[in-house]
């Protein structure tokens, strides 16, 4: 009895168990008679491309709003697609005036441009490679041609020195009581201070020099954002006028710090009441395009919100602390009174070694090579320290210019497309 009493309800609860796994399977045989649902219809948009930059659009908009609220660039004057053509024509002119022309070189690797992974890739080699790259491009190195004839006059002055100590017993005898060569040790340790100095100075105005353009290029895209959210709705020939001016202001201080004509720069981008106004001011181009620029933005300054003026004008302030900073570094060398008392020191001790040598009793030819291997070295790192002081020249500043002009161009094509509401 007690058996069949605790075994009824396991028998009861098994029997519920298979019917629900009958079920199931029964379910599940009827769903896979069904035909699949069809997918969802994707609205697949396409953006507009420029010719001028590469999409920054790599992934399919959403969809727009049915909704009225639209932001145009079109003005009764300009419009984004005037913009984009003047750009256009810009860009095609490349080549045809030095202040739209690249200066680097692609034999070596280049201060002069702006570099990319695979430039990277190419420098960055094993030692054996990177020594050999550097070795076969030596002939056609700017420096070493700029070294070389003064180590020429060097040599050539030791092999007199040699050719008088051997041919001229007076000489010779003075040579061998004279010490030259304990006085010409002492020179070493001043000569490797003054040129470390003055090197590691003019490095400091290279890397200022650079990162001022750096922070122009971020203003001025910042300032176009701004200008292209804000004042687009208040009026856009004016917010558009702001980003002509902007995206040209890379290109005048190029003219600015190499002395290049940016007439044909302003031109191009600026209607024509805007550039007689820019050739009647006696003001260079970036301080003209400054004032335009802060004085369309004050214009606008009771309808924009004022934590966005004061946006702008900050980024403004910071434009005129960047060319005021270019301004200094291209008015204001290393003292050159340095300069002038690091080569004569150079030359007295390059032209007392020979003596030194000669009365060490060294031979004329390694006489010859020691002078020209210490020529080389020292009138080498004067010469880098002479060239890296002028700034401007090794920068990529047609690159920067470049990248200026697209990425205020971008803060403004962005803005073709309409309102998303949220």
């Amino acid at each position: 009895m007690l058996q069949a009493t605790v075994n009824q309800p396991i028998s009861c609860a098994r029997s519920q168990q298979l019917f629900w796994t009958v079920m199931l399977m029964t379910s599940s045989l009827a769903l896979c008679d069904l035909p699949p649902p069809p997918p969802p219809a994707v609205a697949t948009i396409t953006p507009e491309k420029h010719n001028f930059i590469p999409s920054i659009v790599s992934k399919p908009l959403p969809d727009r709003p049915t909704s009225s609220s639209k932001r145009t660039l079109s003005g009764k004057k300009d419009s984004i697609e005037k913009f984009h053509n003047d750009l256009i024509a810009l860009q095609k002119q490349t080549g045809n005036a030095p202040i739209i022309s690249a200066t680097h070189t692609s034999r070596d690797s280049s201060y002069t441009k702006t570099w990319t992974n695979d430039d990277w890739e190419g420098y960055q080699l094993m030692s054996l490679w990177r020594y050999k790259s550097h070795l076969l491009s030596w002939p056609t190195s700017p420096t070493a041609r700029g070294v070389l004839p003064a180590v020429l006059v060097f040599v050539v002055w030791t092999l007199v020195v040699s050719f008088v100590t051997t041919h001229v017993p007076i000489f010779s005898r003075f040579m061998e009581k004279s010490s030259f060569t304990m006085g010409i040790s002492s020179f070493s340790s001043p000569i490797a201070l003054l040129l470390a100095l003055r090197t590691n100075r003019a490095l400091n105005r290279l890397l200022e020099a650079r990162s001022m353009f750096g922070i122009m290029a971020r203003n001025c895209a910042s300032l176009a954002g701004l200008t292209s959210i804000y004042a687009t709705k208040i009026d856009s020939d004016k917010a558009l006028l702001i980003g002509r001016y902007l995206s040209i202001f890379g290109w005048s201080m190029k003219g600015v710090v190499r002395s290049e004509d940016d007439q044909l720069v302003y031109k191009a981008m600026l209607p024509p009441k805007e550039v007689a106004w820019i050739q009647r001011n006696a003001a260079d181009t970036p301080t003209c395009v400054i004032f335009r620029v802060r004085e369309l933005i004050a214009s606008m300054v009771g309808q924009i919100p004022s934590v966005a003026a004061d946006a702008m004008e900050h980024r403004l302030s910071e434009l005129e602390s960047t060319m005021g900073v270019c301004k200094r570094l291209l008015g204001s060398p290393i003292p050159p009174t340095y300069t002038r008392h690091t080569s004569r020191v150079m030359c007295l001790f390059l032209g007392l070694l020979p003596l030194a040598l000669v009365s060490a009793k060294v031979a004329p030819l390694s006489s010859v090579i020691i002078v020209a291997l210490l020529g080389y070295v020292f009138i080498g790192i004067d010469e880098i320290g002479v060239e890296v002081e002028h700034p401007f020249p090794l920068l990529p500043i047609y690159h920067l210019s470049s990248i200026i002009q697209r990425n205020v161009f971008y803060q403004y094509a962005m803005m073709e497309h309409e309102e998303f509401g949220f």
